[in-house]
């Protein structure tokens, strides 16, 4: 679903696979989004945005228990976030935290609570980035994207309550997806990153909208016999309450504030001196700076001991794409 300016050249089109669909629709994002559900015929899907990639052993596994199982609405991998710098790239582990929530097989009520704990989503699995079961993602993405808000976090707000409503998600100990950190965040009208959830959730300027969403979880889960409707506006409130309070005291951690301090430092340090720093560190003082980055097949290894699997064979071939693709086309 390309949104850019331009669309890709036809001889580019004709090398794809003869299974990729193609389509040059210039709209906002989060219409493509839900436009894109029309075209969904297979049994499974996930969201693979153009800078990030899946693995395909990670994509076999998650089908695997999918199919296995057939309790299960969608099932998530691990995750590495990668940069490239200096010739090289660099990774760590992120969504680390991401697990199984507690009475998994129980009713959507109880998983939608454990899923939040103290209004923190980070303990359950990333519904957005799971692979999921295709009639699942399509009444998930008409919940939570066909409709505007002011904020541009609560579309995945809602969709991971919404999720978590349905049905268990799995979480398996396999790498699944590369997360980009070479791009900014996306943004637009349609997707507003200037205020938090918590201010959209406590802002009588949005009062409208957070009644209209609170009806759409409602509605969805009340039909879907998850809750009667009653129990199904009043778990939407509670659960949404406690993220806005989480929201909203989430920049005032100490931690935040170090990271704050942190990246103003960077952005006025000269990358001459950042590299020298990066390469002489000790393991210490890269704990303390916050700088988890290490060199791609490294953090490779740090996920291959705490037990997380990979095709090694596969993982090359990604590490030797991402340094071509930098040197041929970035670079150049």
């Amino acid at each position: 679903m390309d949104g850019s300016s331009e669309p890709l050249p036809r001889n580019l089109l004709a090398d794809l696979s003869p299974n990729f669909q193609y389509e040059y629709i210039q709209s906002e994002f989060i219409e493509r989004l839900v436009s894109s559900c029309q075209y969904l015929n297979s049994k499974y899907t996930v969201l693979l945005h153009d800078d990030e990639l899946y693995t395909r052993r990670g994509l076999e596994v998650c089908i695997a228990e999918l199919e296995s199982d057939t309790r299960l609405i969608g099932c998530q991998g691990r995750s590495l976030y990668f940069f490239y710098q200096s010739k090289q790239v660099f990774a760590h582990e992120v969504y680390f935290k991401n697990k199984d929530v507690k009475d998994n097989f129980s009713d959507g009520v109880t998983r939608v609570k454990n899923s939040f704990l103290n209004g923190d989503p980070s303990f359950a699995p990333y519904a957005l980035y799971s692979v999921m079961r295709t009639e699942k993602w399509k009444a998930l993405i008409d919940l939570s994207y066909s409709r505007f808000y002011g904020c541009g976090y609560v579309y995945e707000l809602a969709f991971q309550i919404g999720a978590m409503a349905l049905g268990p998600i799995k979480v398996v100990e396999n790498l699944l997806w590369l997360r980009s950190g070479e791009n900014s965040k996306q943004t637009s009208s349609a997707v507003n990153r200037s205020i938090s959830t918590g201010e959209w959730g406590t802002s009588q300027e949005y009062a409208m909208e957070f009644e209209d969403y609170v009806k759409r979880l409602t509605d969805v889960l009340s039909v879907n016999g998850v809750a009667s409707t009653y129990e199904a506006e009043q778990v939407v409130r509670e659960i949404s309450a406690q993220f806005f309070d989480y929201s909203l005291h989430k920049p005032y951690r100490p931690i935040a504030y170090w990271q704050r301090l942190l990246s103003f430092t960077a952005k006025f340090t000269p990358k001459w001196f950042k590299s020298l720093l990066k390469r002489n560190m000790t393991k210490t003082l890269g704990a303390v700076l916050d700088y988890r980055g290490i060199e791609f097949s490294g953090a490779l290894d740090q996920m291959r001991r705490k037990g997380i699997q990979f095709d090694s064979v596969e993982t090359r071939k990604i590490h030797k794409f991402l340094l071509d693709f930098h040197s041929e086309f970035v670079n150049n």
